[in-house]
């Protein structure tokens, strides 16, 4: 997902802007007087005035005190919430209808693109890639600064792996971070909360069934471990539609199946002799 063009145009507007402060109150490239002439700039010669931004960041305070833009007070808002920008070495890990996938260490951004969709830099084939990014907050969401350095680096099954599980320990643990905090007001409104379906009937009716599973002594060996399975099975489920946050109780419910299917794996070796 991308900003809309309208609001892509908000945002190079006031980055522009703060960079061509910083630019000359630091003399950077002294030839450029104006936005335009900024623009005019290839990636390579605008890299060190948009470094010096993330590397000055008090520099965003003396932008907003002397607002040369007469920027309203949103404006001033959103520049002001990029002092909570993130920079570093992120690995895009995958690409969602909501947002990519930033990873950086453990915690899990959702970014959106700008102008151009990351598809158009990644193929989802080559994902994960490594690139340096400087993350901002912008209207509630996060965004990254127009500049994209990767590293032509292929990863292997191991570190592609950890980062995948890295990604769905966030997405499982409601910890994916979409928003920076500033950044002006947001588009979104207040979340949903789900209602959460009540199957505790239908896991009693399963209880019932199972209690009429019995294994007699003359019963085929492998009946005893897979009812125990089943009712460890069903033991679980009930643990989790009641409480899913005890997390000791549900490890202690997963013990009992581990235990069980040991016990049906020593029948089938058994078996097979």
């Amino acid at each position: 997902m991308k900003l809309s063009t309208q609001e892509a145009e908000h945002f190079f507007y006031l980055l522009r802007g703060l960079q061509l402060f910083v630019n000359q109150t630091l003399l950077i490239n002294p030839g450029i007087d104006s936005v335009d002439r900024l623009i005019e700039l290839d990636e390579r010669e605008r890299l060190p005035i948009r470094n010096a931004v993330w590397e000055h960041p008090e520099l965003i305070d003396k932008f907003l005190a002397a607002n040369p833009m007469n920027l309203n007070a949103d404006d001033r808002a959103i520049v002001a919430g990029w002092k909570k920008f993130v920079k570093g070495t992120f690995y895009v890990e995958r690409m969602l209808k909501k947002y990519t996938i930033f990873i950086l260490g453990k915690r899990v951004y959702g970014v959106l693109a700008l102008f151009d969709s990351f598809e158009n830099f990644f193929h989802r084939n080559q994902l994960p890639v490594a690139v340096q990014a400087v993350l901002l907050p912008f209207q509630g969401q996060i965004v990254y600064d127009g500049m994209l350095l990767s590293y032509p680096l292929l990863f292997g099954g191991g570190i592609s792996g950890n980062l995948k599980e890295t990604y769905l320990a966030a997405k499982q643990n409601d910890e994916i971070i979409t928003s920076l905090g500033g950044g002006g007001k947001a588009l979104a409104g207040p979340p949903v909360v789900e209602e959460l379906p009540d199957y505790s009937s239908e896991l009693q009716a399963m209880g019932d069934l199972l209690k009429k599973l019995k294994a007699s002594r003359d019963a085929p060996p492998v009946w005893s471990p897979a009812f125990t399975l089943l009712r460890g099975a069903l033991d679980l489920a009930e643990q989790s539609v009641a409480e899913p946050d005890d997390i000791d109780g549900l490890w202690s419910k997963l013990k009992k199946i581990e235990s069980g299917s040991k016990r049906m794996g020593t029948v089938l070796r058994r078996a097979e002799r």
